[in-house]
């Protein structure tokens, strides 16, 4: 299974950008304005529709829907229906999380990139979104991480990913 760890977003030093804000979103504070299910409840609700080929998840409201057994989001298999299109507005994703026990803004940090600046995040300790619209091209993008990685390693990556939401316990899943 392929694992994107780090998310890397640079703004040409030629380029003037559009303004527009990468919201930066660190999971443990998030996660911790709320009580979670136990650790290996979490990580069987995460790995349960993970199997041979199946795509796992890494939009943190599907996430979230996931661990609350929650069916409140657009059905990705819709048609037309694209990843990372779950909301409309800034308001509709604040709405979603409150509804989920959840403040976005208590957490969140917006960041503007200017010409020639990189901006480097962990995927598994933050969530990141967008706040504005960019132009065609405006930021170059690449995610670092694992081409492949055994079912060891995925629930080591899964263990990890988990104590921002109990620091009890230890997660074991075989996911992919």
């Amino acid at each position: 299974m392929a694992i994107s760890r780090f998310t890397a977003l640079y703004l040409d030093g030629h380029r003037r950008g559009s303004g527009a804000a990468t919201r930066i979103v660190p999971l443990r504070p998030l996660l911790s304005q709320r009580p979670w299910p136990a650790r290996a409840v979490l990580a069987e609700r995460l790995c349960r529709d993970a199997g041979d080929g199946a795509w796992v998840e890494g939009i943190l409201a599907r996430i979230i829907e996931a661990a609350d057994q929650s069916r409140d989001l657009p059905d990705r298999n819709a048609g037309g229906f694209l990843c990372g299109m779950e909301f409309s507005t800034l308001d509709e994703e604040r709405r979603y999380f409150a509804r989920h026990g959840l403040q976005l803004a208590a957490a969140d940090e917006e960041i503007v990139l200017s010409g020639g600046e990189l901006l480097v995040f962990d995927n598994l300790a933050t969530a990141h979104a967008r706040r504005g619209r960019r132009g065609t091209g405006e930021l170059h993008q690449l995610c670092i991480g694992f081409r492949w990685l055994d079912l060891t390693g995925q629930a080591r990556l899964l263990d990890g990913f988990l104590t921002g939401f109990d620091h009890q316990g230890h997660a074991a899943c075989g996911m992919g």
